[in-house]
């Protein structure tokens, strides 16, 4: 009975692939409607969506259709995609919405060109009726292969799980979220499988240089064949020697002086058409190399949301079992005060720490305060706790749903000071503070090349991006790593931004730097100065760069100083740090707003009042709570 279904199971697969690599092969004006058909069925059926995307490419790759690779490659990740999240956002997908989604991508698709170039009307209506196409195929498809199950019995329905109402919301959504995470892990493996050409050698180079002079300068001239056939050895010789000081970058005059065909009457004709050739050849390896890094990147990013998606579905470490009676406890407290406790659970997460999961609602109308329920778990625990920061602040009868973690043992406040570049009209640095429900707090500061507002944009771009990465959820290691993709992706020029982002435990008071091409930090101690710095290339210079991290301790009445790099570059001594360092000691104060004016002063009295860059001084304080 298992090998029969196996047995089935693999010759499905393989008639959705043979199905795959035939929808590839009619094609109606340049354009293959059966593609983005064929695959959006298939991601509604969730089965094999990996092995069809590439039976499909394998069909094209066959027919040597390279543009039609490009484009229904991206057609096809952006359907499955589409198609996905609207199943995980709506708990479904229709034939219906599945059409739609198919057909408005490959309208999408066709019409993107016209940024581009002007389409004839033509083209214009060709891929319009595609996306009609594509849209009513797709969902009439879908309901006919439905109702032909329905007849024959071939599919089973399938009861939907009945989930009380006063479970927590999260399990609703795992099986959608394992389903996403394996398509999206599997397109990723599709960008990174795909073998890259090897580049050309230098002999290859030096060969089509040659092919492309005499070819279209030998061949029209008049004397070529008493040349060639009286000292093919000696002509072969000499363009051999001019193409290499071309392609070593040798400037034109000088080549024309070298005069390797001292008798050609087209020799300067040779050279021009040799340099022209070689940055020909030079920009199409800059682009191919530039399509193989984004092609990597693309993949190191769907490897990110596979890795968040993971952790979403991963099981959490219940205590209900060992806690049975402390549970009991807090529920007794809870109707106490007037709650009436539905679901309490549990949790130990990574670090050993705990944290409760409660769905609660008031015994009578009007709610009870949310830190009154707080206040029954702190009654239980013996210990401080706290909400997580999305809670609401009542308990209505209707019921909420509340997290509670341990209280963290420090708090932080803030110190700012900052002056754009006096020739600039915006400041190019920008920064960010802000906590998360695992107790830790984040300073992001970032300084933008140059100065003004296209280098505050791009500051501006790095730290709210970086922010919205890890509050979705993505680890610090990850959200950096796909900043730097995104920053890699979008930039046009070399135009990069430092990050330096602290990360800092405020349970034990550890501190984390993470610097991207960003200026040391320091840590006062009263008069005791503590330097901390990494170095590392800017955001967005690098693929794949591995940015610089130092860690250190903090305790209560520290401050964690952090700087640009305009503060430190115009004191004009050999010692920078060390003097800056010196400055940090002298100032007397357990204000953190005041310590950042006044480092910040200190450094203007240096540069005579004048701000050469933009100068950026971010001051974290600690206590203890």
């Amino acid at each position: 009975m298992e090998t029969s279904v196996a047995g089935k199971e693999i010759l499905r697969k393989g008639v959705q692939i043979i199905l795959g690599y035939i929808c590839a092969l009619p094609s109606f004006m340049g354009y293959h409607p059966l593609i983005p058909v064929y695959f959006s069925l298939c991601c509604l059926e969730k089965k094999n969506v990996v092995l069809v995307y590439g039976a499909v490419i394998l069909g094209l790759i066959n027919q040597m259709k390279f543009a039609a690779i490009f484009k229904y490659g991206i057609l096809m990740l952006v359907i499955g995609m589409a198609i996905y999240f609207y199943r995980w956002a709506n708990g479904h997908c229709s034939g219906l919405a599945a059409g739609i989604l198919a057909g408005g991508s490959v309208l999408a698709m066709n019409y993107s060109g016209m940024f581009f170039a002007v389409e004839s009307s033509n083209e214009l209506l060709l891929g319009a009726s595609e996306a009609l196409a594509t849209a009513g195929l797709a969902g009439g498809l879908h309901y006919g292969i439905e109702y032909v199950r329905e007849i024959y019995g071939i599919k089973k329905r399938r009861k939907e799980p009945v989930i009380p109402e006063a479970e927590i919301k999260e399990n609703n959504t795992a099986g959608q979220m394992e389903a996403l995470a394996s398509a999206v892990d599997g397109l990723s493996g599709v960008f990174s499988m795909i073998a890259p050409k090897e580049s050309s050698e230098l002999s290859d180079q030096a060969g089509i240089l040659q092919e492309a002079v005499t070819g279209k300068l030998c061949m029209s001239c008049g004397g070529c064949a008493i040349c060639w056939e009286q000292n093919q050895n000696y002509l072969q010789e000499r363009i051999d020697r001019m193409v290499k000081a071309v392609m070593n970058h040798e400037s034109r005059e000088s080549i024309v002086e070298e005069k390797y065909l001292e008798h050609c009457p087209q020799y300067a004709d040779m050279v021009e058409e040799a340099i022209a050739a070689f940055g020909r050849i030079e920009l199409n390896q800059a682009w191919y190399k530039r399509l193989l890094e984004n092609r990597q990147v693309i993949a190191r990013q769907l490897d990110a949301v596979v890795e968040l998606m993971g952790e979403w579905t991963r099981e959490e470490k219940s205590l209900d079992k060992q806690e049975s009676r402390l549970l009991a406890k807090v529920a007794v407290e809870l109707q106490e005060k007037g709650v009436v406790p539905q679901v309490i659970h549990l949790y130990e997460d990574d670090q050993g720490r705990r944290y409760f999961k409660a769905y609660l609602s008031s015994k009578w109308g009007g709610g009870i305060p949310s830190r009154n329920c707080l206040k029954a778990f702190e009654k239980v625990t013996g210990k401080s706790l706290r909400l997580d920061k999305e809670a609401r602040a009542m308990v209505s009868q209707e019921g909420a749903g509340l997290i509670i973690y341990e209280d963290v043992r420090y708090f932080t406040l803030p110190g700012i000071a900052t002056r754009k570049k006096d020739t600039s009209p915006e400041n190019g640095d920008n920064f960010v503070f802000f906590d998360m429900d695992c107790g830790h707090h984040y300073v992001a500061l970032s300084d933008g090349m140059g100065s003004g507002k296209q280098a505050s944009q791009e500051s501006e771009l790095v730290v709210e991006l970086l922010e919205k990465l890890m509050r979705a959820g993505f680890r610090k290691e990850v959200a950096i790593q796909m900043m730097n993709s995104a920053m890699v992706l979008q930039s046009r020029q070399e135009s990069y931004s430092t990050l330096d982002l602290a990360d800092l435990d405020l349970y034990t008071g550890e501190v984390t730097l993470t610097k991207v091409g960003a200026a040391c930090s320091f840590i006062k101690r009263g008069e005791d100065i503590e330097v901390l710095s990494a170095g590392s290339l800017p955001a967005g210079a690098v693929p794949g760069e591995k940015p610089g991290e130092i860690s250190s301790a903090l305790k209560h009445g520290d401050f964690l100083v952090m700087i640009t790099d305009g503060v430190l570059e115009y004191l004009h001594v050999k010692e920078p740090v060390q003097v800056l360092s010196d400055m940090i000691a002298k100032i007397n104060t357990d204000n953190a707003g005041a310590l950042a004016k006044n480092i910040l002063d200190s450094v203007l009295l240096h540069t005579g009042g004048y701000a050469q860059d933009d100068m950026t001084v971010l001051v974290t304080g600690i206590w203890e709570k």
